[in-house]
């Protein structure tokens, strides 16, 4: 049986022993009605302590996600919207930093920004810092926010490639989660999770809930790096006539309703 500690540092990108990676902290910074265009730096700590980004429990920034490539026509995009005009009318000074994955070129990783990952700050050459000032920038956003709303469509029953890039721009060792001891470094955040499907029977114990790759993706990378209060709303079969539609939407809506009376 392979060793455990082996099996867990594959995870990661390049899947290099973790043990002597070099740890960072963010400042953190607040946010506004648009992603800031401010640069967080990170500092180097040592490697036998890292500090979780804990903020107390309540609803004072959304951080509010879309990754549909549609727009209007976007089921998850409709949703998520409305989810956060909820959440504003329940407390109208909660203010929300917004970014269109979708529509935004979020890149995939290099190489570059891999060992500008495990490359202390003071020591990254200009083509470094470059390189990971957007994964900063992204890890700092997390941060800053209380509540998280993410618009999640299903793309050949996973979530779409750049969300996925997403992730890998947020998932870091040190950052947003301890190597060491796989503590998420996120804590007291709560996620709600909008997914859009051109079918159903995705669920526990449904037909096709062994293609769901949508949802253990969301849990997996987000319950690393401390996110485990998740709650999803679907919008099912989508592409199954009007009524159908309009049925599921009805549905999603009455959730909303009740989560939001629930905060």
């Amino acid at each position: 049986m392979a060793d455990k500690n082996t099996a867990r540092t594959a995870f990661f990108l390049t899947g290099a022993a973790v043990g002597g990676y070099f740890l960072w902290k963010f400042l953190q910074g607040s946010g506004g009605t648009q992603a800031s265009s401010q640069t967080f730096s990170a500092e180097t700590m040592p490697t036998d302590t890292v500090t979780p980004i804990e903020k107390k429990h309540t609803m004072t920034h959304i951080l509010h996600l879309d990754s549909s490539a549609r727009g209007s026509s976007s089921h998850s995009r409709t949703v998520s919207g409305e989810l956060v005009a909820a959440l504003k009318a329940a407390d109208p000074s909660v203010t929300v930093t917004y970014r269109d994955l979708g529509h935004e070129a979020i890149p995939y990783v290099s190489e570059t920004l891999i060992s500008a990952m495990y490359t202390p700050a003071e020591m990254r050459t200009a083509e470094q810092n470059a390189e990971i000032a957007l994964s900063d920038q992204l890890v700092a956003e997390l941060a800053a926010a209380d509540v998280y709303v993410f618009g999640i469509p299903m793309y050949n029953f996973s979530v779409p490639g750049v969300f996925k890039s997403y992730i890998d721009q947020v998932v870091r060792p040190g950052v947003t989660f301890d190597p060491a001891t796989y503590q998420g470094l996120l804590l007291n955040k709560k996620a709600f999770v909008i997914t859009a499907r051109g079918g159903g029977g995705y669920g526990p114990g449904e037909a096709r809930e062994a293609y769901n790759v949508q949802d253990p993706v969301v849990k997996n990378a987000f319950g690393l790096m401390g996110v485990t209060d998740i709650e999803f709303i679907h919008v099912n079969n989508t592409a199954r006539g009007e009524d159908v539609v309009n049925g599921a939407l009805a549905e999603a809506r009455e959730k909303i309703a009740s989560l939001v009376q629930a905060m």
